[in-house]
């Protein structure tokens, strides 16, 4: 899957060369801030239950033309899953993509469509595992219904990823700023239960990003 992303990065590049369009016009920075639904995928079995967390970070891209752009960006995003059984692994990560985007050049009704691939090397900053049993009968504040602390290492050994990256969104041009919202798809290619011979842990995540950016260095062509 990572020589995948690498062709699918190549491609895009590629293709923005042969439109003559590769000219430098400016930097912009900004954040991002959005929703992640996160699941685990894996062999014997996974964790069908979502759960939601958030993200949030910063982003410089440089656009290239009317067409390409690329960005570097930092996030931290919270990912991990549930299960029916009632254990809900909680991980947060510093994400950082590298992202190919391609535009349409003709706006629709104010919006340019943006199209966005790459990669994004993530860390693991924390992990809590924890167990809440669905037990109706008991009330909220009955001791037997807080939550029993599990080990992280019981679930996996792997502390990092590298995530391939596929989104598509909209771009607001107004004058210096853009303002965005864009669904991605994180695909996880590093087996978090590696260490175990009995079974493979992958994330597979949908994020809702929204971003406000502001041209900070126009660049000459």
């Amino acid at each position: 899957m990572t020589n995948f992303g690498g062709r699918v990065l190549i491609t895009c590049l590629l293709a923005g060369m042969s439109t003559g369009k590769l000219d430098a016009q400016s930097l912009t920075a900004g954040l991002r801030l959005g929703g992640v639904r996160g699941q685990l995928h894996g062999d014997p079995h996974s964790r069908p239950d979502s759960r939601f967390g958030f993200a949030a970070g910063a982003a410089v891209e440089l656009e290239l033309g009317r067409i390409l752009a690329i960005s570097a960006e930092l996030h931290y995003t919270q990912q991990g899953a549930r299960d029916q059984s009632g254990w809900d692994l909680r991980l947060g990560y510093l994400q950082a993509p590298v992202l190919v985007s391609a535009r349409i050049p003709r706006a629709i009704a104010g919006l340019t469509p943006v199209l966005r691939t790459g990669i994004a090397p993530a860390e693991e900053l924390g992990c809590r595992l924890l167990y809440e049993p669905d037990r109706p009968d008991l009330a909220r504040n009955d001791a037997s219904a807080v939550p029993i602390e599990g080990s992280c290492g019981s679930e996996r050994t792997e502390r990092w990823d590298v995530q391939l990256v596929l989104a598509a969104g909209v771009i607001r041009s107004i004058e210096r700023t853009r303002l965005s919202i864009e669904v991605r798809y994180l695909h996880g290619t590093n087996d978090l239960s590696r260490g175990y011979s009995c079974c493979s842990t992958f994330n597979r995540d949908i994020v809702l990003l929204a971003g406000f950016s502001v041209e900070v260095l126009p660049i000459a062509r």
